[in-house]
């Protein structure tokens, strides 16, 4: 068995480089390195993450038992972006080697994305819909919620893979995993 590099884009390169499966510990768990670098753009990322969140939360708020328009448009709008980022990350990674293409998908994807989309947020909403007698309601927002999520999410790979195209001057461009799109 062989392994051709990091699954995770945030790990180094170099600790996969001419390693094979028994060096890797295949079918054990490992866990990367612990990076204060990265932990600290995951904060930082993740305090504007939340901040935003609660801008939204207090400039478009949800009557007690009105339908949560903003949890459904900050979520399936963080589907939309997190999908871009992967795509638009893994572009610069292969262009740049690395380097601040490394911090990005922790800064944006994992904290501020994460903080500003959450599931909890969706599944509050579908219970407090439900607890006020809005059974089919509830039921339609989490439908709704997921469906539109998975949407966005397709949308923003595509979106990303037409930057990607756009930067790179070339007809085709590579998604994550190595993914041609035409």
């Amino acid at each position: 068995m062989s392994v051709s590099g990091p699954i995770d884009p945030d790990i180094e390169p170099a600790e996969f480089e001419n390693a094979d499966a028994e060096s890797l510990g295949v079918g054990l768990p490992t866990l990367p390195r612990f990076s204060v670098h990265v932990a600290l753009v995951v904060f930082a990322g993740g305090l504007a993450g939340g901040l935003a969140r609660y801008l939204v939360g207090r400039a478009w708020n949800t009557p007690p038992r009105g339908f949560p328009w903003n949890t459904l448009a900050v979520n399936v709008s963080g589907s939309f972006a997190l999908a871009v980022l992967v795509v638009v990350v893994e572009a610069l990674a292969h262009r740049t080697h690395v380097g601040p293409a490394r911090y990005l998908r922790p800064a944006l994807g994992t904290g501020f994305l994460g903080a500003f989309t959450t599931f909890s947020a969706l599944t509050l909403s579908t219970d407090q819909l439900m607890a006020h007698g809005h059974l089919v309601l509830g039921l339609a927002y989490l439908v709704a919620s997921v469906a539109a999520g998975l949407l966005a999410a397709i949308a923003g790979l595509r979106c990303g893979r037409l930057l990607g195209h756009r930067w790179s001057g070339s007809n085709s461009v590579s998604g994550p995993r190595g993914v041609e799109a035409r």
